[in-house]
């Protein structure tokens, strides 16, 4: 098992990675700048594009120029203008300053092809005086996000669920509100996971770990059902799936999907409850989420993720 630490980084660095698949445009630079001024203080410089814009900078901080590039569904050609653009500015108006260049974008799975190749090109033509990198969000979260303190890290990405399962009365109170909604008074049962359910799914390792940390505690959930009406268990399983399945439709990534139903979860149970066990109701939604991931018909399984296509 995980520390109280590690457990509560293995969860900021798994919202981290959700969170790139849905912090988009400006967003995904207000993000950047807040996590770069949180690592470096006032040595990191932010520039008001208002007026004669920001002159290809998204951020400066001893030598290292940063541009941001945040698109839901990169096109290889704008990706390649944005490169030539934002480098070829930042070298007219900031040249003398710069001893790195970095161009940080919120794909996990890299850049289009053709994009990746003019970074690669840029890096062996070396220019002078100047270092060109290649920023995906693992290394933002290897330069900077690993290394904030927690509270930087809270202020992020929010607090994380408290490290002990949740007591039973929040529990109960997550599944309760799920069930609230009836969708069909029929009973059936609901099929185990088979082996190779989160690597089929491609969660990000952070995830993965997430996942398999709260696994060992879902016995409490499955108490809960033990005493619970009949049928309850079927109920809440079917308002998931469908909750996954409208998630599935508008995010990319199990990172993200996973994600936004613990909160949807959460705010659904506790959004009237007292803010100070805001830990606690999140410990509780992740655990049931957890608990219906191996259980019920949430995310791909392994048999139907490798059933060709006709």
């Amino acid at each position: 098992m995980a520390s109280a630490r590690e457990w509560e980084m293995l969860w900021f660095h798994s919202h981290f990675e959700a969170l790139t698949t849905t912090c988009h445009g400006d967003a995904w630079q207000a993000f950047v700048t807040a996590a770069m001024s949180s690592q470096h203080g006032g040595a990191f410089i932010q520039v008001d594009p208002a007026g004669r814009g920001d002159q290809g900078c998204d951020g400066y901080v001893d030598g290292l120029m940063f541009a941001c590039y945040g698109a839901k569904s990169p096109s290889d050609r704008i990706v390649q203008d944005k490169i030539d653009s934002d480098l070829n500015k930042a070298r007219t108006h900031w040249g003398h300053l710069m001893e790195r260049w970095a161009f940080v974008y919120n794909n996990a799975a890299g850049l289009p092809v053709m994009a990746g190749k003019k970074l690669a090109d840029l890096r062996r033509s070396h220019l002078p005086n100047l270092s060109v990198e290649n920023w995906p969000p693992e290394v933002l979260w290897r330069e900077c996000l690993r290394e904030l303190d927690r509270d930087d890290l809270v202020r992020l990405l929010g607090a994380p669920p408290a490290p002990d399962p949740a007591a039973a009365t929040y529990i109960s109170q997550c599944i309760r509100s799920l069930a609230r909604t009836r969708l069909s008074p029929e009973i059936g049962p609901v099929p185990m996971v088979p082996p190779g359910k989160i690597e089929c799914n491609n969660f990000s390792d952070a995830t993965s770990s997430l996942i398999k940390e709260y696994e060992p505690h879902t016995h409490h959930v499955r108490h809960y059902f033990k005493m619970a009406s009949p049928g309850e268990h079927y109920q809440v399983s079917q308002n998931l799936k469908f909750r996954y399945t409208a998630l599935k439709a508008t995010l990319d990534g199990s990172d993200a999907i996973f994600h936004k139903l613990v909160d949807e979860i959460k705010e659904d149970a506790f959004s009237s409850e007292p803010q100070e066990f805001e830990r606690e109701y999140l410990s509780a939604a992740l655990l049931v989420t957890t608990h219906f991931f191996e259980t019920c018909i949430i995310f791909e399984s392994p048999k139907a993720a490798n059933v060709p296509a006709e």
